[in-house]
């Protein structure tokens, strides 16, 4: 008689809902998403800034190129560890540079951070030349430029992280006041004070500065900052702009300034 083959006996499994399995293709893939994330972020600076390294001699960089590919990596590092656990260690393997060549550059940790807050937050190329236009149309151009400098995705990340440690960290509180008084740098008020010559009027520009960013940019930040992964459509983000530029300007013409008493007036 031949034998038969024995097997093991199946154990039955329960046919899963059509919502059972919706649940569980949606935990799968936010579980693939996160991990596609993690991943990117780590990824981020390999590819994004430092490049395809191709064997042989490494190649020469110059020095602002060095320079930018530490700051991207500065970045990336800061969105994923914050300020605390933003190591000097950890932006030169991000950037794949030594700890010589990182400190030749940036000789502290402070002067770092204070690059990279300025450089991602504070001063922003104008767009138009300075012969260009008109200055109301030049300071709506720069406005509109910052906006979309801002707004982005890993601009946002990076102000969430910066401003969760700026409570608790001194260093950053201090960078951050440094800045403010480092208006020579910053495009925004040579085009307003500009404007301000050109409609013949007098303001305390630091204060007007403060008031515009508010009118144009800031309630669009803060909607990004409670709201992430809803950005405004594009369109949207300049008409507000250019809308909150016609408001800003219509009350500056109807505000007396000079009749201000000092301490309404002071930075």
């Amino acid at each position: 008689m031949k034998q038969t083959e024995s097997h093991p006996k199946r154990v039955g499994r329960r046919k899963s809902s059509p919502s059972e399995g919706l649940r569980e293709f949606s935990a799968h893939s936010d579980s693939v998403r996160d991990k596609e994330c993690h991943e990117l972020r780590e990824a981020e600076v390999a590819e994004a800034c430092c490049g395809a390294r191709s064997p042989g001699r490494p190649v020469t960089m110059q020095e602002d190129e060095r320079r930018e590919r530490i700051l991207d990596a500065a970045c990336v590092v800061l969105r994923g560890h914050g300020y605390v656990g933003a190591s000097m260690d950890k932006v030169a393997n991000a950037c794949g540079m030594s700890k010589r060549t990182l400190y030749h550059i940036f000789p502290s940790k402070h002067e770092l951070i204070h690059e990279v807050i300025a450089t991602r937050f504070f001063f922003v190329q104008a767009p138009l030349d300075p012969n260009t236009g008109t200055a109301k149309e030049r300071l709506t151009a720069l406005l509109v430029c910052l906006a979309n400098h801002l707004l982005r995705p890993d601009r946002v990340s990076l102000a969430r992280a910066i401003i969760a440690d700026a409570q608790e960290s001194e260093e950053i509180q201090d960078i951050i006041a440094q800045l403010k008084f480092e208006g020579e740098r910053d495009p925004v008020d040579d085009e307003l004070r500009a404007c301000v010559a050109e409609l013949g009027l007098v303001c305390d520009i630091s204060r007007a500065r403060r008031i515009l960013f508010g009118v144009t940019i800031g309630e669009l930040l803060l909607h990004q900052f409670c709201m992430p992964g809803h950005p405004d459509e594009w369109s949207e983000v300049k008409l507000r702009v250019e809308t909150g530029v016609e408001i800003f300007l219509a009350g500056l013409k109807a505000v007396d300034w000079e009749a201000l008493p000092p301490s309404a007036c002071a930075a």
